[in-house]
This record gives C-alpha cells, structure tokens and sequence, in this order.
C-alpha cells in the first residue's frame, strides 16, 4: 500500500485521513509484532510448564481466542 496502490484509498477517504494512517502503520506494526512475540512466548512456557494439556487444550484456546478478540477490537 506504501509503495504503489493507494491513490485509490486516498480517493475513498481524503489525503488527511490518509496520511493521518499511513503515519500509524509502523506504530501499528511494531504493537501487533510485540504481541505476537509475546503470546508465542506465554504458549511456549505454558506447554513446558504443562500448564497446557490434552485434557484442558480446548479452554485455554478459548481463553486465548477471546483475549485475541479483545485485543483487536
């Protein structure tokens, strides 16, 4: 989108909200790449801590399904 694309965006939505997003994208970026690392680490401890099982996968996905949700809203 930065490089080639988004005169049609701009069009849809004005050139300040355009560049009011475009300037967002590496702050957008560099949270969602933060939470990613984290919730590997968290599952990744969780299961050598067997913390996560067969017996209870499907409630800590869940769990982890709705904090997902939660976040993106």
């Amino acid at each position: 989108m930065i490089s080639g694309g988004s005169d049609r965006l701009c069009g849809l939505i004005g050139r300040r909200k355009y560049t009011a997003l475009i300037s967002l994208l590496p702050i957008i970026s560099a949270v969602s790449g933060n939470v990613g690392l984290q919730a590997s680490t968290l599952t990744t401890r969780a299961i050598s801590h067997s913390q996560v099982c067969v017996d209870n996968y499907s409630v800590w996905l869940k769990k982890e399904v709705t904090a997902a949700m939660y976040m993106g809203c």
